[in-house]
C-alpha cells in the first residue's frame, strides 16, 4: 500500500556503530573510502550497511558528488579480502579448521612456486584463523588452506 508495508531490516544501533567504525578506520588509515555490510546469514537480511563520507541527507551538497552514492552496492573493488572469508568459511564448514585454530605465520609464504605477502610488514606471528581474518592476512589464509589440502591428501 504505497510503501506503508515496507519494513527495513536495518538495526539502527548496529548501523550507527558500523558508520562510526568505518569512518574512524578510513580516517586512521587515510583510505579513499570504506564500507561495512553486516548480514544475518540465516535470513539474508542486511542489518547494517555503512559507507564513509556519508552525506547529511538534509544537505547532501556538503560532500563531493562521488561520495553521495552507496559504494557498498555500487563500487567495484578487488575481491581479495572477500575471498579470504569464503576460504575460511569453507574450511570451517568442512571441518578442516576452526576459528580458534592456531597458525604460525611467516612474513611471506610460498606454495607451488607462488609467494604470498601481506599488505603490512610483520615478522613471524602466531594467529588464530579468526585473527588471520581480522588482520586480512594473505599469508595466513593461504597457509590455512594449504594445511587443509595437505591433511586431506595424506588422510584421503
Amino acid at each position: 500500500m504505497n510503501g506503508k508495508d515496507i519494513k527495513l531490516t536495518l538495526n539502527s544501533d548496529l548501523q550507527y556503530f558500523a558508520q562510526q567504525a568505518i569512518q574512524s578506520q578510513r580516517d586512521k588509515l587515510s583510505a579513499e573510502w570504506g564500507v561495512v555490510i553486516v548480514q544475518d546469514i540465516k535470513t539474508g537480511d542486511i542489518i547494517a550497511m555503512a559507507d564513509t563520507n556519508s552525506p547529511d541527507p538534509n544537505d547532501p551538497g556538503k560532500v563531493d558528488a562521488q561520495d553521495r552514492g552507496v559504494r557498498a552496492v555500487t563500487a567495484a573493488y578487488e575481491p581479495g579480502s572477500v575471498e579470504k572469508m569464503i576460504t575460511a568459511a569453507a574450511l570451517i564448514e568442512e571441518g578442516k579448521s576452526s576459528p580458534l585454530e592456531k597458525f604460525t605465520i611467516p612474513s611471506s609464504y610460498t606454495v607451488n612456486g607462488q609467494t604470498f605477502n601481506d599488505a603490512f610488514a610483520h615478522g613471524t606471528e602466531d594467529r588464530t584463523l579468526a585473527g588471520i581474518l581480522g588482520w586480512s592476512m594473505n599469508t595466513g589464509t593461504v597457509m590455512a588452506a594449504s594445511a587443509s589440502a595437505r591433511s586431506s591428501a595424506t588422510t584421503g
